[in-house]
């Protein structure tokens, strides 16, 4: 459950950078969104490091998730 929620976050990061890219084309032209394009780059790429990092981090504790359970059946006492 705890690896799920993190790739789900990332994924989630992921899909508002692309986004939030999309949304860079609709407000190319416009005045006021001129000033707010400024800071678009940074938090698209900001965005697009968190849901990276979220989802390696899923994939790491599920591997750990995976090995615990592992141990317990390899180091088990015999019957």
């Amino acid at each position: 459950p705890k690896a799920r929620r993190l790739a789900l976050a990332g994924l989630a990061c992921w899909v508002a950078a692309v986004a939030l890219e999309m949304l860079e084309w609709v407000i190319l032209g416009d005045t006021v969104a001129l000033r707010l394009r400024a800071f678009e780059p940074a938090l698209e790429e900001a965005l697009e490091l968190v849901g990276t990092t979220l989802l390696l981090h899923a994939a790491v504790t599920f591997a750990f998730f995976q090995a615990e359970g592992w141990r317990r059946v390899l180091l088990a006492p015999p019957d």
